[in-house]
């Protein structure tokens, strides 16, 4: 009986050192995975840190080019004021030589571009942006065939005349748009609708259009008459009849109104 409760005993001991061993084995399994995660930990600071001081070059590094282009900005104004009065200069050359399509309007970007030179609120680059869009406009007129509504250039303002003399002449031709908005009924106005006073920007003489840089005309409303500008002249000359053809079909696409097609451009040689 003895022996058999030593034996008892011994297992006992035995199965008490086997749960100390494991513990203490699971102890150290868990302080290698903590120190693991700890040096991950460090691992991961130590690479977050070397991108937060290499954002911190590249932003200390805009901040030096940003200063030094404020520190550049009053020298930048005096080199680029006189080119900009150049190029105010240039183009004001070019419009007045040119042919003189659209010119109140390219008049008028001009005087705005001017305005713009002189305003102290205005940086250099906004200057230099308004310039070079003029530029950009101005060689577009040069590569392209429009057409636009205007007056006679010799006898300005004789559509809008005739119609208030008589609405029903032909020198009036009012179109059934016109009528329409007059509220014509049965070939009379009822008083309900616009007056001639009313649509007299619509009641234009006729049209003008440019071939690029190559000619510059005008056609009247009813395609009757036709006139050609001489840029060496400075005057306007009449076309004969099938010079007239000509324009108005070139009108009638630049429009938009007929199928894209060659065009016959009146130009005088010497």
């Amino acid at each position: 009986m003895n022996i058999v409760i030593a034996t008892k005993s011994i297992f006992i001991g035995v199965a008490a050192l086997a749960v100390s061993v494991s513990n203490n084995v699971y102890a150290q399994s868990s302080s290698v995975d903590t120190y693991k995660s700890i040096l991950q930990e460090i691992s991961d600071l130590k690479l977050s840190t070397a991108q937060k001081e290499i954002y911190l070059k590249t932003q200390n590094k805009t901040i030096s080019n940003l200063q030094d282009q404020i520190e550049g900005i009053p020298a930048t104004t005096v080199t680029v004021g006189p080119l900009l009065d150049k190029m105010a200069a240039a183009i004001e050359s070019e419009i007045y030589s040119d042919y003189p399509f659209k010119i109140e309007e390219r008049l008028i970007r001009l005087d705005k571009f001017r305005e713009t030179i002189a305003d102290p609120e205005a940086t250099p680059g906004q200057k230099m942006r308004q310039a070079l869009n003029i530029y950009d406009i101005e060689v577009s007129y040069g590569n392209s065939v429009a057409s636009y509504a205007g007056n006679n250039p010799i006898n300005p303002g004789v559509r809008y005349a005739a119609c208030q003399e008589d609405e029903k002449s032909r020198a009036c031709g009012l179109t059934d748009d016109h009528k329409k908005k007059m509220a014509y009924v049965n070939g009379k106005p009822t008083g309900n609708g616009a007056s001639i006073e009313d649509l007299k920007p619509e009641l234009m003489d006729g049209a003008y259009l440019h071939y690029g840089r190559l000619s510059f005309v005008y056609l009247e409303f009813d395609s009757s008459e036709a006139w050609r500008y001489d840029l060496d002249a400075k005057n306007w000359v009449e076309l004969s009849g099938s010079d007239v053809l000509d324009v108005r079909r070139a009108v009638r696409i630049a429009r938009g109104q007929s199928a894209p097609g060659v065009l016959s451009a009146p130009v005088h040689l010497e």
